[in-house]
């Protein structure tokens, strides 16, 4: 496991908490709640898979290897430093979509929200 970004320096328990922990939950099973998100690790895992958690303000992290997750955050990431403003806590909204590719999937996205 390489850690490619994360949102500050972080204690052994927090890296622990973000990258190993086994309560650690998926985006998935969040869809259609508005999570507050203090933090976040990207990673990339041996099989060169890569991963995002959300380190939330309750409750366990939440990860997804979902291109478009990452693509998002990063989004928001990038918007939140243009104007030079911290992006900690941020309130994002979990949906799905229908898929344009497969008319019989969904997928799994976030959204910036007012808290």
């Amino acid at each position: 496991m390489t850690i490619l970004e994360k949102s500050r320096d972080l204690t052994v328990m927090e890296l622990y908490k973000l990258t190993q922990d086994p309560q650690t939950e998926t985006l998935k099973e969040h869809i259609g709640e508005v999570l507050e998100v203090t933090g976040y690790v990207l990673r990339e895992e041996d099989d060169g898979k890569r991963v995002i958690t959300l380190e939330l303000a309750e409750g366990n992290p939440i990860s997804s290897n979902s291109p478009t997750v990452q693509k998002s955050f990063a989004g928001i990431l990038a918007l939140f430093a243009s104007v030079g403003q911290n992006p900690y806590p941020m309130n994002l909204a979990i949906y799905t979509a229908p898929s344009t590719k497969n008319k019989d999937r969904n997928f799994v996205d976030i959204r910036l929200v007012e808290g």
